[in-house]
């Protein structure tokens, strides 16, 4: 199907290959539409801003809850908007990380929006990158915070970090 979307302007990133191509990752949103069904419960981790949590939300329905995780806050404010306009209302989303403590991060928000990620340790920055703190959580106190009860799929694309939230 097709959704209304707002892409960022002058993204090197998603935004730009969206524009032209409409797409992204074409096996991965191949697998997502048909693994989701309505009325499933979907975690979806490092959602930039919002292709596939748009997606996952016109499928699971009104029935279905999507639970978006977006640190960037140039994508959460993209993504937030994104999820709106599908007019479901079955999301929530939430401008934190998950990983495996529950503390405060520096995040690397780069120029190009799908390369924002964790810093780990010292790790050397672009010089047109900028670094902020953002909270993080581990997936376990994310769900007991938000009571969620049962999860169908997780989606998680967050530049390495993977392992984190598994260990959390």
């Amino acid at each position: 199907g097709k959704y209304e979307f707002q892409t960022l302007q002058n993204d090197k990133g998603i935004s730009s290959e969206l524009q032209i191509y409409e797409t992204h990752e074409p096996l991965t949103t191949h697998l997502i539409i048909n693994e989701l069904k309505e009325e499933m419960v979907c975690l979806d981790l490092g959602s930039n801003i919002g292709y596939y949590a748009v997606i996952e939300s016109n499928i699971v329905g009104k029935s279905g809850k999507i639970f978006a995780v977006e640190p960037s806050p140039v994508n959460y404010s993209l993504l937030k908007l994104n999820l709106e306009n599908q007019k479901i209302g079955n999301f929530l989303v939430f401008n934190i990380a998950i990983g495996d403590k529950n503390e405060a991060m520096e995040f690397i928000v780069s120029e190009k929006s799908n390369w924002s990620k964790i810093r780990i340790g010292d790790e050397k920055i672009n010089p047109e990158d900028k670094i902020i703190k953002i909270p993080v959580k581990t997936l376990d106190s994310f769900v007991d915070e938000n009571n969620i009860k049962k999860i169908d799929i997780v989606r998680m694309d967050v530049e390495g970090f993977e392992y984190n939230i598994l260990l959390g």
